[in-house]
């Protein structure tokens, strides 16, 4: 008799059911215009990576004590750290058994850039900005990363992707070359947007709250950002986020304030904004490279561009 699994499964449907853009599951349709996988494939990788994701979510937001996720209560806020925890974990487990060796390589990058997240913030240690983007795209862009290697893994020879006129010997190295730098930079814009988001657009605020990462501490990008450009803001930043270890409840409404502040008299938001419409502008250029890579133009992938940048 097989065991009853209705208590392990319910965290996991939970986070199944909230609201989501689905980047992700869109990405993987939109890359399918060059891999060719077969529905059932695209269907399955859509699976193993939304698993992934949902699981990381779940543990990210036990880790940093946050009460909402998509605008709805979190999942150990639901169902208890302890039960939360047990199923993310499975739900880890069972993406091993999918895919293991390539899974392996993204998950280990993804938990270190993860453990350096969470470390600044327990030392209340500021990183320098080359510190935080290696960070990041070990958390967010090896996920990106692993999508695009679990494709070409399915999709089998790289003869099928390439147009005729290219030798697959030689142009495959440097197509799989070419698509990890292209997911690295997606998964480096992805996380400086949504940081700089989280500070400055009120759909954040409606699903997470007022500035939540300032709640949990987090040393987003434009906090990094303002502590290298204005060395006179960096120990009243400091001592904020130093508070937060003595308080439940995350950050007060005035100190946020004053973070914001001081992070708009720094320069350091303009200089998110320009940094974003840079990474824009560069992934577009990729898109071009990467269309005439494959021998194929891709709309969807565009169209996705265009709506982060929205």
């Amino acid at each position: 008799m097989d065991a009853n699994t209705q208590a392990l499964d319910a965290p996991k449907d939970y986070i199944s059911s909230l609201p989501s853009k689905n980047v992700r599951a869109m990405l993987l349709v939109a890359l399918n215009v060059w891999f060719h996988l077969p529905a059932a494939m695209l269907a399955g990788l859509t699976g193993v990576v939304n698993q992934l994701h949902n699981a990381s979510l779940i543990l990210d937001d036990i880790q940093d004590q946050s009460p909402m996720r998509r605008g709805q209560a979190a999942t150990h806020v639901v169902f208890g750290v302890g039960q939360s925890t047990n199923t993310a974990t499975f739900m880890i487990v069972e993406t091993f058994r999918k895919a293991q060796e390539i899974m392996h390589t993204g998950l280990k990058s993804l938990f270190t850039g993860q453990s350096w997240d969470l470390h600044w913030k327990n030392q209340n240690y500021c990183p320098t900005r080359e510190q935080y983007l290696e960070m990041v795209a070990g958390k967010t862009g090896a996920l990106f990363q692993l999508m695009s290697r679990l494709m070409f893994c399915l999709a089998g020879s790289g003869a099928a992707l390439l147009p005729a006129n290219q030798h697959p010997q030689e142009e495959q190295k440097s197509l799989v070359e070419n698509f990890d730098r292209f997911m690295h930079d997606l998964g480096l814009y992805f996380q400086v947007r949504d940081d700089y988001r989280n500070l400055k657009d009120t759909s954040y605020t409606a699903q997470k709250g007022f500035c939540e990462d300032l709640d949990e501490g987090k040393f987003s990008y434009p906090v990094v950002m303002c502590c290298e450009m204005n060395y006179v803001f960096k120990r009243p930043l400091l001592e904020l986020f130093g508070r937060l270890k003595y308080r439940t409840g995350g950050m007060e409404y005035e100190d946020k304030m004053k973070v914001l502040a001081m992070l708009d008299k720094s320069g350091a938001m303009k200089a998110t904004e320009v940094a974003i419409k840079a990474w824009e502008e560069k992934l577009m250029e990729m898109v071009t490279d990467l269309e005439k890579a494959f021998g194929s133009t891709n709309p969807a992938l565009r169209e996705i561009l265009m709506k982060l940048a929205a």
